[in-house]
């Protein structure tokens, strides 16, 4: 078994684990905290070694296709769950349409109690 990667924690090593192992590539966590509670600390994930190069070329593939994700939202102007950023009229608008809603819900309910 030879090092693929570095991660800042048992979690997000874990994680590179998961996507190796989706790949096939079948790797081990070593270092770090163990435990319930995943703290931090550096944990190395490795890979056997003839499958070391496919690991870490998989892995810089995902980091630029994340790259290339996040450049793309932002030319866009993507939020960060992918909808659009809210502009302060459109932020103004939203929170008029909420309060017509509730005066309508209001109004229905003292309607309907009378």
């Amino acid at each position: 078994m030879v090092h693929v990667a570095t991660a800042s924690g048992p979690f997000h090593a874990r994680v590179i684990a998961a996507r190796l192992g989706a790949a096939g590539i079948l790797c081990e966590v070593q270092g770090g905290p163990g435990g319930t509670y995943p703290l931090g600390g550096c944990v190395d994930v490795l890979a056997p070694s003839d499958e070391a190069d496919d690991a870490r070329a998989l892995l810089a593939a995902d980091a630029a296709a994340a790259s290339l994700s996040d450049q793309v939202e932002a030319a866009l102007g993507a939020g960060p769950l992918g909808g659009p950023y809210l502009t302060d009229g459109m932020r103004l608008a939203v929170w008029a349409g909420m309060f017509v809603l509730v005066v309508l819900l209001v109004t229905g309910v003292m309607a309907g109690l009378a």
